[in-house]
């Protein structure tokens, strides 16, 4: 009998322990990129870089984090790291808010690499995507519909540059 409590008690302890730490992992790397984003912001992009990996060595799913990272990646012109990072906030986006936040973070960072000529070739249709699921969830706001139009008109496609400035309101 007293085995079976003991059992009983490893047992319970184990599930409490499972739902906290996830938790206290995300609420740690949530500081971490959150001292990140302060960095990035007074101009130490590279510390920044070390503090975002820091934050998803703790807890990879950190969506804020890992978008962190990508913008500063991209900041410092690794287009293909910062993309890469991007597609790994796609896949780890667990909720429609999250799912938001990379499409919405998704769009500067397509901006800054057309800026520097560095946008790959797949980087229209990436932006195409975004729009039709920030379109789809009615997620449009001005800001991510004017990098849009930048982006598009940039790429020569003029219609859909036009199409964004409008709804956009421009």
């Amino acid at each position: 009998q007293r085995f079976l409590d003991l059992k009983h008690f490893v047992a319970s302890y184990r599930e409490a322990l499972s739902k906290t730490l996830p938790d206290a992992a995300s609420q740690s790397a949530q500081t971490k990129a959150e001292e990140a984003l302060k960095t990035a912001a007074s101009g130490q992009t590279t510390q920044a870089i070390d503090l975002f990996k820091a934050a998803l060595e703790i807890h990879p799913d950190a969506i804020k984090a890992r978008l962190g990272l990508a913008l500063a990646f991209s900041r410092t012109g690794h287009t293909a790291e910062a993309l890469a990072e991007i597609r790994q906030a796609v896949i780890r986006a667990r909720t429609q808010e999250e799912r938001i936040a990379v499409a919405k973070g998704t769009l500067p960072i397509l901006n800054e690499s057309s800026l520097r000529g560095d946008l790959p070739a797949y980087g229209f249709d990436l932006a195409e995507r975004e729009w039709a699921l920030l379109e789809l969830l009615g997620a449009e706001d001005q800001d991510s519909l004017i990098k849009l139009g930048d982006l598009f008109q940039r790429g020569l496609n003029l219609s859909r540059s036009l199409e964004a400035f409008d709804r956009a309101r421009l």
